[in-house]
């Protein structure tokens, strides 16, 4: 029995086929063989330890900071799941509902050594799988020592915690108002604002991404957009990320109001919010033909934003663009003729970009419009390439034109445009060889 439980333990940790597989059996122990729970849960977290242990000696004997260690989440996930196992089975022998409370003792903790903190990401993964499967009972005791994690100095533990958090409110979405109110609070900074806010990313991805609860979803993107529209301070990414969940799980419903949240916000910083939201949505290569549909409907009306007054709005906005060509081209194939004057116009070089800075004795040119500019003619690039001969052929030689004597890197690409379309577009060469050659030479 020893020998066996040792080699279980081990192969659960190690190996998540085993681990799946094993799952029942563990549950089949908890409820015949209630007398050996605590062996094989102190088998399970021994293997566990040992397996943090040589992860925590990788990461502190590296000595390149460019290599970084990963965190061995895989086994951790197949501890906690086993351990869970065991007691659901026991506590359906038992005739009780199911209890966190043989989790408390390793959450209830204050992480000091390695070992604690092995010890408590353990008890966070297996609290955080628990909640996502409805088990965890609401205690905001438990969500007061989650939230009180998230403020660890340890990452690994603010990782973990922000995910048992996130997946807790998944649980009961009635909480989400006030996690939402905590990551987004004033006094909420550093780790603690970024932990609390990948709750809200994680607990918006249960409740609306997995749950499909549509009343919560109203609520909540009503919460995250009224703190967009009114925030002084930066927008964090993370926050775009999870209202494009709200866009992919219901369409229909969420797409046209971001892309009119796009069109009408006047404020730069707020525009390139939900630009960025935008972009999220448009590149999963898994969306659903609804929100194919929606999304054909309002890239028109996103995309007029290449001509916005902000080079950083037209250069996230050609960014989309290149996104949905690249991964979405039938999308966008009935908008070319709409768009592209908007794009040929980012390929011209804008003076009023351009500044002369005094280095000593040099003077140096900055032109603040070249990230923008390459980024259209990326577009370009992709466009002939996914879309070939929906180009305005005018509008398209004079950007190859202009390109040839542009920055290195605009020459690079409009290289990679020809390649695209020399074999087909030879009349166009022929017909300008003598501009091409004058670009050439300045």
């Amino acid at each position: 029995t020893a020998k066996l439980l040792k080699l279980l333990s081990a192969t659960t940790v190690y190996d998540g086929q085993s681990a799946e597989a094993l799952g029942e059996l563990f549950e089949t122990v908890g409820r015949s063989f209630p007398g050996l729970m605590d062996s094989w849960k102190d088998g399970i977290i021994e293997n566990w330890l040992q397996t943090h242990a040589r992860y925590y000696k990788q990461r502190k004997d590296s000595s390149n900071e460019a290599i970084q260690v990963p965190f061995p989440t895989a086994m951790l996930t197949n501890a906690a799941k086993s351990i869970n196992s065991l007691y659901t089975g026991f506590y359906e022998a038992q005739g009780q509902q199911w209890t966190s409370e043989f989790l408390e003792s390793l959450v209830f903790t204050s992480p000091r050594s390695t070992e604690d903190i092995a010890l408590v990401c353990l008890g966070l993964r297996a609290l955080g799988y628990a909640a996502s499967q409805g088990w965890l009972a609401q205690s905001d005791q438990l969500a007061a020592q989650l939230d009180a994690h998230i403020q660890s100095k340890h990452d690994d533990v603010r990782d973990e915690a922000a995910a048992a958090l996130g997946k807790y409110v998944g649980s009961y979405p009635a909480t989400f108002a006030a996690l939402f109110a905590s990551a987004t609070a004033s006094d909420s900074e550093g780790a603690s604002a970024s932990g609390r806010l990948q709750a809200v990313n994680v607990a918006v991805d249960q409740i609306v991404g997995t749950g499909h609860d549509k009343t919560s979803a109203d609520a909540m993107w009503a919460q995250i957009t009224a703190y967009a529209q009114n925030s002084q301070g930066p927008l964090p990414d993370v926050l775009a990320q999870s209202l494009a969940t709200f866009a992919v799980t219901f369409p229909q419903v969420f797409i046209p109001a971001l892309a009119e949240h796009v069109s009408s916000s006047g404020d730069a910083k707020i525009k390139a919010f939900y630009i960025t939201a935008f972009r999220t949505v448009l590149a999963d290569r898994h969306l659903s033909a609804e929100c194919d549909a929606e999304l054909k409907n309002v890239l028109p009306q996103v995309l007029a934003s290449i001509d916005d007054e902000s080079i950083n709005i037209r250069r996230l906005s050609l960014l989309a663009l290149f996104t949905v060509i690249q991964s979405k081209a039938a999308l966008i194939k009935d908008a070319v003729s709409t768009i592209e004057p908007a794009l040929f116009r980012q390929t011209v070089v804008n003076e009023s970009l351009i500044r002369i800075i005094n280095m000593g004795p040099v003077k140096k040119r900055i032109d603040d419009g070249l990230d923008a500019r390459r980024c259209a003619f990326q577009c370009v690039h992709m466009l002939v390439r996914m879309l070939p001969g929906a180009a305005n052929t005018d509008l398209l030689a004079e950007s190859i034109v202009r390109g040839i004597a542009d920055d290195h890197d605009i020459r690079l690409l409009v290289l990679q445009v020809i390649h695209e379309t020399v074999s087909t577009q030879a009349h166009m060469y022929a017909e300008r060889l003598d501009e091409i050659a004058a670009s050439v030479r300045k």
